[in-house]
C-alpha cells in the first residue's frame, strides 16, 4: 500500500503496566513464640506465677504486627492504582492525538472543493507530476495502532486487564477516517445505478482537482452535463465511465472511474476487470471495498448530484482561469468561418505546390500543401465529426488559390452525392461521381487510368521526369477527392487496384488523392498508406482507429464539440487544428472570382447515346478506310476515355453472332450491316429467308458460290428457323450453317447470324464463332450463357445497346426501316424451285399415298399413268416400264411389295415423292443418303404443290408442269 493511502501513524509509548497486588503480610511467629519461651524459663527459675503474665504479650504483639501489615498493604495498593489510572489516561490522550493526526493526514487527500473556492493547494497539485493519485472514497473505520495483547501471565486483577483490553482495542480502530485509494489503477463502482453514478461524480471531481487541465482531458457520458464546466478539455461518449486521458505524452495515460448497475453479490467485481479498486454500494448508502484499497469497516460514501458536481466544476474552472491554466484546445476558436481566411487564401495563390489554407492552429492560419506534405492525404473521423465539411473547405481553399488551368478536381461521393453538389459548378471541377449512377462510377474509374496514360505521354513528349518540369499551363494538376472511400471499394472491389495505381504513380504525374473514410483500418490498403504522408483525423471513437491513422490516440481524445476540431499530422508532427466551415456564399464568391477558362480536362467519356445513325458512327475515330469493314455503331472504350467506331471485319472476325432478346435490336444490327454491305461490299448482300424451304435453297446457293470476298450473308432468328424444320432436316441445315461460319474468315465472306438465346444445338455453332455482339438478354441466366459476366446484366438496356469486344456498344440504326429492308433483301434471295415437265421421254416412279386422286387428276391432263398394282400380274411389266414417258404410281407399300419393279425403277427411272411421305421411307425406297430439302407449303408457293425429285443420287424440290 502506498504512503499516501496508508492510515498508520507513529506508534505511541508503550501501554502503562498495571500494578501487581501487594503481597500479603506474614504472621510474626518469632514475635509470638519468643515471649512464651522466656516467660516459661523465668517461671522455672523463679517459680513465680506472675512471670507467666509476660507470656501473653508475645501473641498480642504478633497480632498487632499482622494487622499493621495488612493496613500498609491496602495503602500501597491504593497508591499504585492511582498511578496506573493517571498513566492510562495519559496513554489514552496520546492515542487520541495520534488518531486525530492520522485522520487529518488522510483527510488532506480530499481536495477542498466545497464551500469556498478551491485554493492554491489545487493549483499546486496541477503543477505537480506525482507518481500517485490519492483520492478519498468515503469515511470508515480503519486499522489503527498495533498494540501487543495483554499476556495471560501478567499478574493483574481482572478489572485492570479489562481496562487494558478496552484501550488496546480502541487504539487499534481508527474511526471516522478518510478511506484513501490510489486512482491511477482505475476505480470501479457497482451497485444501484443512480447511487453508483453519484459516487463516481465525487471521485471524478477529486481527480479533476489533482490532474492539470493543461495536460489532461476528460471523456464522459453525454448525460453528465456538469463536465462541460470543468476547465479540462472534454468530449462526450460512452455511458458509464469517466476517463481522464493524458494529452502530453505518447500513448496517453488513462485514469478511469467506471460504474455498473446491479451487483447483488458482495464480491461482484466482474464488470471491472483490470481496475485496481472496486467499491460496492447498496440502496441504504452502505459501502465496502471489494478489491484494492485499505481494510475498512462501515464505509460511508459521499454521493454528488449533478448540481453539486457542477458547483465543484465551476470552482475549478474559476481557479484555472485565474492562474491561466487552460487546455491547448482552448487556444483554438470554437468556430471558424471560411470567409475569415480570405486574406490567407490570397497569400497562398501562385504557390508552385498545392498549398491551401482552410484551418487554424494555436499559432494562427496554417497552410497544408498537398504536394510538399503529400502527395496524398487521408481523412478519418466518426459520423458527425465534420469529415465532409473538411473536404469541401479543402477543395474550396485550393480553388481560391489556383486557377482552373492549374488545378482540376474529380469528386467522388458515395453518400448520395450531396457533399459535392455545391462544388459542381466550379470551373475547376472536371466531374462528380456518385453511388446513384453505378455506370458513371465504373466509367470514371477506368477514365482515371486513361488519364494517367495521357499524362505519361505528355511528360514523355516534354522530356520531363515529373509535372514540375512541364511548362506551366501545359498540364494541370488533378486532385481526386473521395468521400466514403470504404463504400466505394466495398461496392466496387476492383477499384482497390485503381487507387493503388494512382497512389503509386500520382506524384510525378501531378495526380493527388484525398481519401475520406470513417474507419480506415482494413479498408485503406498498404499500397495506398505507403504513399500517404499527410493525415487529418477528426474525432474517432476507437483508440485503435486513431492509432491506425496518426500513430497515436490523439484523435480519440478529441471532444465531440466544437465541430471541425481535428489533428493534423505531417512532416512537422501532430498539431491540433480547427477547420473552417463553408457557407453557400463562400462557394459563390470563389466561383465569381475564378476564371471561366479551365484545363478542359475530361477524365472519362460521356455515356453512349441512346440512338445513333450510321453516318454519326462513321464520323467517329476508327471508321473504316479503304479496307472492307462494316460499321456496327459506337463502342465505349472506357479504358481510353473515348468512343470509337465499331467495325465488323469478316476477314479478321470471321462469322458474327448477334444474341439478344425480343426487341433488343437484333434486326437493327443486321439491317445496319446490310446497308453497310450494299454501300461498300462488292459481292452484295444475301438475306436468308425465314421460310424453311427458301432458307434451305438460299443457303445451298450461297455454299455453292462461297469464296466471294465482300459478300455478306445475313440470317435472322436462326433459333426460330431451326425449330420450323423437321428433326433430320434441322440437323442438316445446322451443319451447313456451321460450315458457312467456319469458312467465313478463310473465304472473306461475311456471315451475320442472329438468335434470341443460345439453346440446344446452337451451342455447337456458337462455339465456332468468336465474334459476338450481345444485346439485352431476357434474364441473367441467358446473359451468362451468352458469355458475359452477371455483373454487366441490365434488364433496362435500350434497343441496340449491348457488348462488343469486351466493351459497351450502341448499334447504329439503318437509314430505312430495318424489317422492311431485310424482307426486301430476303425476297431477292429466294430461289424458284425447278418445274418438272410430265410426260417426257423418261419414265418416272411416283410415291404417294394419294394414288387414286393423283391418277385421276393426271389422266385428266392426258398423262400415261399406270398404277403399280395393275402391273403386278403383267408378264412384260418391265417392257412397260421402259416405254418412254411411263408414269408409274403407287404408295410406299405397293413399291415395297413389287421389289422387282422397285429395283428396275432405282436403275432406270426418276422418283417423284409426295411431301407426305416420311423422309425415312423416301431414303429407304430411293436408296439416297442425302437429306431431302424442305418443301414449301402450297400457301407459300402460290398454291402450287411441291414434290421431291430423286435423280442421280440427289433430291431436289420441283413443281409439276404440263408439257
Amino acid at each position: 500500500m502506498s504512503a499516501a493511502t496508508t492510515p498508520a501513524a507513529p506508534t505511541p509509548r508503550p501501554m502503562p503496566t498495571p500494578p501487581s497486588a501487594p503481597p500479603r503480610p506474614p504472621f510474626p511467629v518469632a514475635m509470638a513464640v519468643i515471649p512464651l519461651v522466656l516467660s516459661g524459663a523465668m517461671w522455672l527459675l523463679t517459680g513465680s506465677a506472675l512471670v507467666l503474665v509476660f507470656a501473653a504479650l508475645g501473641p498480642l504483639a504478633a497480632v498487632a504486627n499482622l494487622a499493621d501489615g495488612w493496613r500498609q498493604r491496602r495503602r500501597t495498593a491504593r497508591r499504585d492504582a492511582e498511578s496506573f489510572r493517571r498513566a492510562l489516561a495519559a496513554w489514552h490522550a496520546e492515542v487520541d492525538r495520534q488518531h486525530d493526526a492520522a485522520r487529518a493526514r488522510l483527510a488532506r487527500s480530499r481536495p477542498s472543493l466545497d464551500g469556498d473556492q478551491p485554493g492554491l493547494a489545487v493549483v499546486s497539485e496541477w503543477h505537480r507530476d506525482a507518481d500517485e493519485l490519492p483520492i478519498v472514497v468515503g469515511l470508515a473505520e480503519l486499522r489503527g495502532l498495533d498494540i501487543a495483547e495483554v499476556g495471560p501471565a501478567l499478574d493483574i486483577d481482572a478489572e485492570s486487564r479489562e481496562q487494558l483490553e478496552v484501550e488496546r482495542a480502541r487504539a487499534g480502530r481508527l474511526r471516522n477516517a478518510s478511506v484513501v485509494i490510489d486512482a491511477r489503477g482505475g476505480v470501479g463502482i457497482v451497485g444501484p445505478r443512480a447511487l453508483a453514478r453519484a459516487l463516481a461524480r465525487d471521485l471524478a471531481t477529486q481527480i479533476a482537482a489533482r490532474l492539470s487541465p493543461v495536460r489532461w482531458s476528460l471523456v464522459a457520458p453525454e448525460e453528465e452535463s456538469w463536465t462541460r464546466d470543468l476547465p479540462h478539455e472534454h468530449r462526450h461518449e460512452g455511458d458509464a465511465a469517466f476517463r481522464f486521458v493524458a494529452t502530453d505524452r505518447e500513448g496517453g495515460a488513462v485514469v478511469v472511474v467506471r460504474w455498473a448497475g446491479g451487483g447483488d453479490a458482495p464480491g461482484d467485481a466482474t464488470p471491472f476487470g483490470g481496475l485496481a479498486t472496486v467499491v460496492r454500494v447498496d440502496e441504504l448508502g452502505a459501502a465496502e471495498l471489494i478489491r484494492g484499497g485499505p481494510e475498512a469497516r462501515g464505509l460511508r460514501v459521499e454521493a454528488l448530484t449533478q448540481l453539486q458536481a457542477q458547483r465543484r466544476a465551476r470552482g475549478l474552472a474559476t481557479l484555472a482561469a485565474r492562474h491561466e491554466l487552460a487546455p491547448r484546445s482552448a487556444l483554438l476558436p470554437e468556430t471558424l468561418a471560411f470567409a475569415e481566411l480570405a486574406p490567407a487564401h490570397r497569400e497562398a495563390a501562385g504557390h508552385r505546390g498545392l498549398a491551401a489554407i482552410f484551418a487554424v492552429a494555436e499559432s494562427g492560419p496554417i497552410a497544408v500543401d498537398l504536394d510538399e506534405d503529400g502527395p496524398h492525404a487521408l481523412i478519418a473521423g466518426t459520423t458527425g465529426s465534420g469529415k465532409s465539411e473538411a473536404l469541401v473547405s479543402w477543395v474550396l481553399a485550393l480553388c481560391a488559390a489556383y486557377t482552373a488551368v492549374e488545378l482540376a478536381f474529380v469528386l467522388i461521393d458515395f453518400k448520395g452525392g450531396a457533399t459535392f453538389d455545391q462544388l459542381a459548378g466550379l470551373p475547376h471541377v472536371a466531374g462528380v461521381v456518385t453511388d446513384l449512377d453505378a455506370r458513371r462510377a465504373h466509367r470514371a474509374m477506368h477514365g482515371l487510368r486513361a488519364e494517367l496514360r495521357r499524362r505519361e505521354r505528355i511528360l514523355a513528349e516534354a522530356e520531363a521526369r515529373s509535372i514540375a518540369e512541364v511548362p506551366p499551363g501545359r498540364l494541370a494538376r488533378l486532385v481526386v477527392v473521395v468521400d466514403e472511400y470504404a463504400a466505394v471499394v466495398t461496392d466496387h472491389p476492383e477499384l482497390h487496384a485503381v487507387f493503388i495505381d494512382l497512389a503509386a504513380r500520382g506524384r510525378s504525374l501531378g495526380v493527388h488523392l484525398i481519401l475520406c473514410t470513417q474507419r480506415p483500418t482494413g479498408v485503406v490498403r498498404e499500397g495506398i498508406l505507403a504513399n500517404v504522408t499527410l493525415k487529418l483525423a477528426l474525432r474517432v471513437t476507437d483508440r485503435a482507429e486513431s492509432a491506425a491513422v496518426l500513430g497515436s490516440e490523439s484523435a480519440a481524445r478529441l471532444a465531440s464539440a466544437p465541430r471541425g476540431r481535428a489533428i493534423l499530422k505531417d512532416a512537422r508532427g501532430e498539431r491540433e487544428i480547427q477547420l473552417a466551415l463553408t457557407a453557400p456564399r463562400d462557394v459563390e464568391t470563389v466561383r465569381r472570382s475564378a476564371s471561366a477558362r479551365s484545363a478542359e480536362l475530361q477524365p472519362w467519356s460521356d455515356p453512349l447515346p441512346a440512338t445513333l445513325s450510321r453516318h454519326e458512327a462513321r464520323r467517329s475515330p476508327g471508321a473504316p478506310g479503304d479496307g472492307f469493314g462494316l460499321v456496327l455503331g459506337l463502342v465505349d472504350r472506357v479504358e481510353r476515355a473515348t468512343h470509337e467506331c465499331a467495325l465488323y471485319r469478316p476477314a479478321d472476325h470471321g462469322a458474327l453472332l448477334v444474341i439478344g432478346a425480343p426487341r433488343s435490336g437484333r434486326t437493327t444490327v443486321l439491317a445496319t450491316l446490310a446497308e453497310e454491305a450494299q454501300r461498300s461490299a462488292p459481292g452484295g448482300v444475301v438475306v436468308v429467308p425465314a421460310e424453311p424451304a427458301e432458307a434451305w435453297a438460299c443457303l445451298e446457293a450461297v455454299l455453292a458460290g462461297s469464296g466471294m470476298p465482300g459478300r455478306l450473308v445475313v440470317m435472322d432468328d436462326l433459333d426460330v428457323l431451326l425449330e420450323s424444320f423437321p428433326p433430320e432436316q434441322a440437323v442438316e441445315f445446322l451443319g451447313r450453317v456451321t460450315r458457312l461460319t467456319r469458312d467465313a474468315a478463310r473465304t472473306g465472306t461475311g456471315v451475320a447470324l442472329a438468335v434470341s438465346r443460345l439453346v440446344g444445338a446452337l451451342h455447337g455453332v456458337a462455339g465456332a464463332i468468336t465474334a459476338r455482339l450481345v444485346l439485352r438478354q431476357a434474364s441473367r441466366e441467358d446473359h451468362l450463357l451468352a458469355g458475359l459476366p452477371a455483373a454487366s446484366f441490365d434488364s433496362a438496356q435500350p434497343p441496340g445497346a449491348g457488348w462488343w469486344d469486351g466493351s459497351a456498344i450502341q448499334v447504329a440504326r439503318p437509314e430505312g426501316d430495318a424489317e422492311r429492308l431485310l424482307a426486301e433483301l430476303a425476297r431477292r434471295g429466294m430461289r424458284e424451285p425447278e418445274t418438272l415437265r410430265v410426260p417426257d421421254e423418261r419414265g418416272i416412279a411416283v410415291v404417294t399415298p394419294r394414288v387414286r386422286a393423283c391418277r385421276a387428276a393426271w389422266q385428266a391432263r392426258g398423262w400415261p399413268v399406270r398404277e403399280l398394282s395393275e402391273l403386278a400380274a403383267v408378264p412384260d411389266a418391265a417392257v412397260t416400264v421402259r416405254d418412254g414417258g411411263a408414269v408409274l404410281i403407287g404408295d410406299a407399300d405397293d413399291w415395297n411389295a413389287s421389289w422387282a419393279l422397285l429395283a428396275l425403277a432405282r436403275r432406270e427411272l426418276r422418283f417423284l415423292v409426295d411431301r407426305s411421305v416420311p423422309v425415312s421411307e423416301l431414303r429407304q425406297l430411293t436408296r439416297v443418303r442425302a437429306v431431302p430439302p424442305p418443301l414449301a407449303s402450297p400457301s407459300l408457293a402460290d398454291g402450287v404443290e411441291e414434290w421431291w425429285l430423286v435423280e442421280g443420287g440427289e433430291v431436289r424440290r420441283v413443281r409439276l408442269g404440263e408439257d
